[in-house]
């Protein structure tokens, strides 16, 4: 069942649901031509997905400002006590507002479910890798035989300055 409460800063002007419906409640308005009230009728706002695959809405008591909507399900919803910064999508589908799918989290903590679901990709796994764990592992042992960042450079591929990421531990911390 949908649960309305009010949008937190917009009480009387727009609700949230439980599971992630944005709306604007009906209210007169003046008609400047006629000079007597018109009545907007309460409507469900159309969210607009960002680059990022969030879904957010355009709120407006004056001054238009947009909200992120999984923000603003769980400002209304689910208890902070904590006081956590951010808002974590527990299935990692950011379009799924439903209240049952958000938690508080801290940056740290939403980091690591990234890379728990594969949201993140770290290692060989990341699009932009251009080396395996092997590789990685290889270019540490021959390190430790005395060959420099420029020969393993020219041996892999790669940039003398990635080579020292990786032997300084900066980049790929999980290789032995």
């Amino acid at each position: 069942m949908e649960v309305w409460r009010n949008v937190i800063g917009y009480e009387d002007i727009y609700h949230v649901s439980n599971i992630g419906n944005i709306k604007r409640l009906e209210y007169a308005r003046k008609n400047l031509l006629t000079g007597g009230l018109s009545i907007i009728k309460e409507r469900i706002l159309k969210p607009v997905k960002h680059y990022n695959e969030y879904l957010f809405v355009s709120l407006c008591n004056g001054n238009q400002k947009e909200y992120s909507i999984h923000t603003l399900v769980a400002n209304a919803f689910i208890c902070n006590p904590d006081n956590k910064p951010e808002v974590n999508h527990k299935n990692g589908v950011k379009s799924d507002n439903h209240v049952d799918n958000l938690e508080w989290n801290t940056t740290s903590e939403n980091l690591l479910h990234s890379y728990r679901t594969g949201l993140r990709r770290s290692g060989e796994n990341h699009h932009k890798a251009k080396l395996t764990l092997v590789q990685v592992n290889e270019i540490k042992r021959l390190h430790e035989t005395g060959v420099n960042y420029r020969q393993l450079s020219r041996e892999f591929k790669i940039r003398a300055c990635s080579i020292r990421d990786i032997i300084i531990g900066k980049t790929w911390k999980y290789a032995v």
